[in-house]
């Protein structure tokens, strides 16, 4: 990013005070602070990664491994797939690394939306 003319600022030990830091910004600044993972047009708009793997994959589909790290990219597949081709299931590995996202549903700390509790854990994860 610097390369191309960027200042990139590293702020926070986690996400969550990164994320504050972002959003003050913007508001100081005057500019648009766009979620990466957790807003229902973004969330949309990774499902054109569901609706690229139906198109390139005319076969039988079986499952749809797609990591999880704050959730939006599998939403928008399982959205898009429950939709077109609701025989696939979705399995969603998380790395050590991230925050156990199956315990973000259950506890209401982040991903409390009922809707992702209906069509993420297809497969077990």
């Amino acid at each position: 990013m610097k390369r191309l003319g960027a200042t990139v600022v590293l702020v926070g030990d986690a996400y969550d005070e990164t994320q504050a830091y972002a959003k003050q910004r913007s508001i100081d600044e005057g500019r648009v602070f766009i979620p990466p993972f957790d807003h229902p047009e973004v969330i949309a708009g990774q499902g054109t990664v569901g609706m690229e793997i139906v198109r390139q994959h005319q076969g039988p589909l079986h499952a749809v491994f797609v990591p999880i790290g704050g959730g939006g990219l599998i939403a928008g597949i399982a959205a898009y797939m429950k939709q077109v081709r609701p025989e696939v299931g979705e399995l969603g590995p998380s790395c050590g690394h991230f925050l156990d996202f199956g315990a973000q549903l259950t506890d209401g700390t982040n991903g409390s939306n009922t809707q992702w509790k209906d069509i993420l854990f297809v497969g077990t994860l």
